[in-house]
């Protein structure tokens, strides 16, 4: 089968280049219905992470039109999501080969271009490490659409409150429609004065940190409980070296500080399983998440847009058809 496949020749620098590609005896060969832009792959993007000629793209649904030999649980015509080996991110591609037992089959309720399961699976991990308990105080820092989609599955957790903090009063509200019972805009507010109010004096049982700046981390640390073991959850990835995180609030508070990435999942394709039954189920919303759709042809404006956002992104995606 032929594929044009987008690889990644230098630093910002996208090629489009044909490929031909046959599923390996436990493979599938899936023809990409969408392929979400992951601000993971600004590492890639930037040449931080990587060799160069390198492809990327890991968050995809399509169709399977082939299997390998040893393939039985899945045939051609049935709609998936993935997980990828190492050696197969190449999502940014018509065609492209993946593990079988990998694949997750979408419901016939969920679009295919709304199956961007991979990221809200991380979100979902990012819950399930906090451990929220009944009664907790949560505070959500950053509401891009991870942090968005963390809102949505913390609702129903019998949360007291969920406070969202972001400069974006845009985001804020959207945050109040997906389960935030509070917003503080550090711009208008004072943050620890607010939360004070906001948790009667108790401080945040656990915080997700969604903005990937490494100062941001220290003010984390601030709004956790005085009382000790309140957790700090690093949700976001960080490109920049953290030089001055200040642990003696952390020491001061007894505070745990958890970087909640796949590697922590004691299995991420039941992550994976739990993540699109949710999508199904109606507790998660990817379609109003997704602001910006490319064409395959147009990835190096995709990432363009990806590393500087247009008024109102949140999620990109690229549909190759």
């Amino acid at each position: 089968m032929e594929t044009r496949r987008a690889f990644l020749t230098g630093i910002r620098k996208f090629e489009l280049q044909k490929a031909e590609i046959e599923p390996r005896p436990e493979q599938v060969l899936i023809k990409v219905a969408v392929c979400g832009l992951c601000h993971y792959e600004l590492n890639h993007w930037k040449g931080l992470i990587g060799t160069f000629p390198q492809p990327v793209g890991h968050e995809v649904a399509g169709e399977v039109v082939a299997t390998g030999s040893l393939v039985t649980n899945l045939k051609a015509g049935d709609r998936v999501t993935t997980l990828f080996e190492p050696d197969e991110q190449c999502g940014f591609s018509d065609y492209l080969c993946v593990t079988a037992k990998h694949c997750v089959k979408l419901p016939p309720n969920v679009p295919m271009e709304e199956a961007v399961c991979e990221p809200v699976m991380c979100a979902l991990n990012v819950i399930r490490q906090a451990k929220p308990e009944a009664g907790d105080h949560a505070v959500l820092v950053g509401c891009g659409c991870m942090g968005l989609w963390a809102a949505q599955l913390l609702k129903g957790n019998l949360l007291t409150t969920l406070t969202a903090i972001d400069f974006n009063e845009e985001r804020l509200e959207l945050a109040k429609q997906y389960g935030a019972t509070h917003t503080i805009n550090p711009g208008k507010e004072q943050v620890e004065e607010r939360l004070e109010e906001i948790t009667n004096g108790h401080l945040a049982d656990f915080v997700i940190e969604g903005t990937g700046i490494p100062a941001v981390l220290n003010d984390c640390l601030r709004y956790l409980r005085p009382s000790g073991g309140g957790r700090l959850l690093m949700m976001s990835s960080h490109e920049q070296i953290t030089k001055e995180l200040d642990l003696r609030e952390g020491v001061r508070k007894s505070a745990v500080l958890i970087v909640a990435h796949g590697g922590l999942s004691s299995d991420q394709h039941d992550d994976l399983r739990r993540t699109v039954e949710l999508l199904a189920a109606g507790k998660v919303n990817t379609k109003d998440m997704i602001t910006n759709r490319f064409k395959l042809e147009e990835i190096q404006k995709a990432f363009e847009a990806l590393e500087h956002p247009p008024a109102g992104y949140l999620k990109g995606i690229i549909v190759p058809e």
